[in-house]
């Protein structure tokens, strides 16, 4: 192989040689990459799991000062982009305790750009009743750049096999709007009334069912608010200002989850199939994207992880592929970061850096608070980083850490302490819990925990 072969840098290259070319053999070249991958592991020294807790808290901006504006929305949505949590979740805990001050209209502005969407992780319905989303319905974020990386995989394996003909499970309200969607691109509900023929509430039911089934998302989060909130609790169709500002019409337009054009089927007369939700046959996409940003996500990144990701993502071995090609390329580093997990584990040379601040609980500022996290943020690590058993990813469901521990939990409204009896603290700690607000923990003290 031939190049410029740096010694300490590109200058000391030019210093020592001039322009001139280098060759190097390549089995040499080989060589020195895996001695320097070897040198670079040994440096490493492996934190405690607590130590590891409070760092990844820092990292996705619950501990600590808490930023806010467009800007940390952007971050955090690009931190847990990919992540399925309950719909409901995502506006009562997930975004507000990373984000001071959160408003829901901060999103919907941010959505409405086009920089990110959401998207329900396709399921196929195997009821014949009409469905539609629920509290509980899954939603991931995603940069909307990066949705042709992420679809082969959220999508479901009937759907890309071709298995699934017709549309037959879908009601024929749903298909109706399916076909208008199809034929006439991304629509307002107004629109789609007109286009349709259908009642406001058919129309409701039918935008509710596809949502459901993973096919259609909207310009901003809205339209999902009013979809997930049971119709007894919906305002009504009046014309005051505060319900139009309440119900579906305002998520903006709504439009079919689109395929890229390399998933288009020819048809038998060489011409393309334009339904953008057709049948992909053999789809191979290299998940280089989906490592990426699983390693924004944590920092630092093993296969205990994966249990708290969506269950349609790659396997770690295929992951595990793509980690050790960014580390050969000096992208990442690998080694043993975080004791007491088997397998390899990798991370960001800054998330390297910073993990080694967090050895010592006392040398940080902000962990010291304690940090309420939902059971349904891919931060709740109970039962996988730490001891205990795993609590359901529920989001009336949350955990208080301190210093990297699990202290306290409210599971099923049930009160959990982890600590040695301290009814003062207790109480504390569970009013917390119950209020689920993040700034209030800056003004709560709660006894010191024993961590490393």
């Amino acid at each position: 192989m031939r190049g410029l072969f740096r010694v300490n840098s590109i200058s000391a290259c030019e210093t020592r040689f001039g322009d001139s070319e280098e060759w190097c053999e390549r089995r040499l070249l080989a060589r020195i990459g895996r001695y320097t991958i070897r040198t670079l592991r040994k440096e490493i020294e492996p934190v405690s799991p607590a130590a590891f807790m409070r760092f990844v808290l820092h990292w996705q901006g619950l501990s600590g000062e808490r930023q806010r504006g467009p800007e940390a929305l952007r971050d955090a949505l690009y931190r847990l982009q990919g992540f399925a949590a309950p719909a409901v979740a995502w506006e009562s805990s997930l975004l507000p305790h990373r984000i001071s001050a959160y408003s829901q209209n901060q999103l919907d502005q941010l959505l409405t750009t086009g920089e990110f969407m959401w998207l329900r992780p396709f399921t196929p319905v195997k009821s014949t009743r009409r469905v539609g989303p629920v509290r509980n319905t899954p939603i991931m974020f995603f940069e909307r750049s990066q949705i042709q990386n992420w679809l082969p995989w959220i999508t479901h394996p009937d759907l890309t096999a071709g298995k699934l003909t017709d549309w037959a499970s879908l009601s024929s309200q749903a298909n109706c709007l399916r076909d208008v969607l199809l034929s006439n691109g991304a629509s307002f509900f107004v629109d789609l009334m007109s286009m349709t023929g259908l009642l406001r509430s058919q129309l409701e039911e039918a935008l509710a069912e596809l949502v459901a089934w993973g096919i259609v998302t909207s310009d901003s989060f809205a339209g999902l608010r009013v979809l997930i909130t049971p119709s007894s609790k919906r305002p009504g169709a009046g014309r005051g200002r505060r319900n139009r500002s309440r119900t579906v019409e305002t998520a903006g337009r709504w439009s079919l989850v689109e395929l890229t054009l390399s998933h288009q089927t020819a048809l038998p007369d060489g011409s393309q199939d334009s339904d953008p939700i057709a049948p992909v046959q053999n789809v191979a996409i290299e998940p280089e994207q989906i490592a990426v940003a699983l390693l924004d996500r944590y920092g630092v990144v093993f296969r205990a992880l994966l249990i708290r990701e969506h269950r349609s993502l790659p396997h770690w071995r295929e992951l595990t592929r793509v980690f050790r090609r960014l580390e050969a390329r000096g992208e990442v580093r690998g080694g043993r970061f975080v004791n007491g997990f088997s397998g390899e584990q990798f991370a960001w040379p800054e998330a390297v850096e910073r993990l080694r601040e967090f050895r010592d609980p006392n040398n940080q500022t902000g962990t010291a608070r304690p940090v309420i996290v939902s059971a349904a943020d891919p931060l709740n690590l109970h039962g996988i980083t730490t001891p205990g058993n795993r609590i359901a990813a529920v989001s009336g469901n949350r955990l208080l850490y301190k210093e990297g521990v699990s202290i306290a939990q409210l599971v099923a409204g049930e009160f959990h302490w982890q600590l040695t009896p301290d009814p003062p603290a207790e109480w504390s700690a569970r009013q917390l819990l119950i209020r689920n607000d993040p700034t209030t923990a800056v003004v709560t003290n709660l006894p010191r925990t024993v961590s490393s």
